[in-house]
């Protein structure tokens, strides 16, 4: 899940710290470094909002994917839960097997963790990757199960928290892995730049 990357339309908390083109660099930093961490192996769709910019996307990702095919899909419109509700249910009607939802800005969530999560979908329902904020940064599922997007209060502290209700209440089997921290404000970057070397 992408966002163009648009002066003053990524990464706002940062910007308001640092300037909107300094944020955007930013961004496009984080996301592709996200697109090379990604198995080789697996098939690897960009859901990207605004739905206008497909070229604009295909422009700046297809360079950085080493020749691997992408596949490029537009957002619906709504909440994070209802484009992710949208963006699963396509999969799902491609018979996807499984599915892993990843944003852009978690420079810990490398090719291993992501390995990790996949080998725990194999023996689970869902598999999901705490935020140190208290949302998750990546979401695993075998089957559509859009109550686990719907009435979700996004983009605060209790993502996680509902999320794991939701499981509970659906009588899901789910793994959780270590919790990771993601890049949303200017602490949150320095933090990024010391431990994984970003500059």
């Amino acid at each position: 899940m992408a966002k163009a990357p648009r002066l003053g339309r990524v990464k706002t908390r940062l910007a308001a710290a640092l300037g909107d083109a300094e944020a955007v660099r930013i961004y496009r930093l984080l996301v592709e470094r996200q697109l090379r961490a990604v198995p080789p192996d697996w098939s690897l769709e960009v859901h990207f909002d605004p739905p206008e910019a497909e070229e604009e996307m295909r422009a700046w990702l297809e360079p950085q994917a080493s020749g691997r095919e992408l596949v490029f899909n537009a957002q619906c419109e709504g909440d994070l839960g209802e484009r992710l509700g949208h963006a699963m249910l396509n999969a799902f009607a491609r018979r996807a097997e499984s599915l892993i939802f990843v944003g852009g800005d978690c420079p810990g969530l490398s090719a291993a963790v992501l390995t990790e999560a996949a080998e725990a979908l194999a023996v689970s329902d869902v598999v999901i990757g705490p935020a140190m904020d208290g949302g998750y940064v990546f979401i695993g599922l075998r089957s559509h199960r859009y109550d686990l997007f719907h009435g979700i209060y996004w983009g605060t502290a209790e993502v996680f928290a509902q999320t794991l209700a939701r499981v509970a209440k659906g009588g899901l089997t789910c793994v959780t892995l270590a919790g990771l921290a993601d890049v949303d404000n200017l602490s949150d970057w320095k933090r990024a730049k010391q431990e994984f070397g970003l500059v």
